[in-house]
């Protein structure tokens, strides 16, 4: 288990959860091909600005996984919003991450964001009460570049939800964001593993937008996401990723 302890409260954030929690219930929601969400205008747009003012420096990044590339750079990286990362950043930035962890780490988020997964979320632990799930959030800020792909996957099944939050500056990258699948046979999968998925959706690339699902990974149910690779000139792919942990695996201590 990793603990990270986060500073106390700086702020009072709910004005910024409630916010948050309205744009959830406003958020498209549907359990087709598995419980999954769309969310627009997820922060206060003041808010929205002064994040994408405050986006730590990329140099302090660490790799998530993916081949180096000859530069000596890694296509995914990220930078952890723990108690270390926020006591690590810039004073002017930590005010801001602050605010924004503290909120993505309230009870009221979390019920919002399980309450649109519900059905899945009942299938998976078998429970009618999802409130009763325990999960840890875990946001870590994502950055991802030219060459940065990966292939249709389930996730672990140490996460409940994963969610994104995506950060760009303008419309101009809308087509990559992150796409759902479907298994369909083909030939096409003796040579390629991209072969045996259909794409169902992509949710559009769009500022202060983001996407949830309910991770799901057993014979009867798979929650199949990926991207295709990004292209050299696609820029910078900034996103807030939030993970629910399962207990045992990553538990945030206040």
């Amino acid at each position: 288990m990793i603990q990270a302890t986060l500073p106390p409260k700086t702020q009072n954030t709910h004005a910024i959860v409630d916010h948050m929690t309205g744009a959830l219930r406003n958020a498209d929601a549907t359990d087709k091909p598995f419980s999954n969400l769309f969310a627009q205008n997820i922060f206060p747009q003041n808010l929205y600005r002064k994040l994408l003012a405050n986006i730590p420096d990329p140099a302090t990044y660490e790799p998530i996984y993916g081949k180096q590339l000859p530069d000596g750079t890694y296509p995914r990286t990220y930078y952890q919003l723990d108690g270390k990362g926020l006591a690590n950043l810039p004073e002017h930035q930590r005010a801001v991450w602050e605010v924004v962890v503290d909120a993505l780490l309230s009870d009221e988020f979390k019920d919002s964001v399980f309450a649109r997964l519900r059905k899945d979320l009942q299938f998976r632990f078998r429970t009618r009460n999802i409130e009763s799930i325990a999960a840890s959030p875990r946001p870590r800020i994502v950055r991802d570049t030219a060459g940065y792909k990966i292939d249709p996957h389930p996730d672990t099944r140490k996460k409940a939800v994963t969610m994104m939050i995506y950060l760009p500056n303008d419309h101009s990258q809308r087509e990559l964001g992150t796409s759902l699948y479907r298994i369909r046979p083909s030939l096409r999968g003796l040579t390629s593993n991209r072969g045996w998925f259909k794409e169902v959706k992509r949710f559009p690339f769009l500022p202060n937008s983001g996407f949830a699902f309910a991770v799901n990974n057993c014979l009867r149910k798979k929650s199949w996401h990926g991207r295709e690779q990004l292209a050299e000139n696609a820029g910078e792919r900034l996103s807030l990723v939030t993970t629910f942990y399962l207990p045992g695996t990553v538990e945030y201590v206040r």
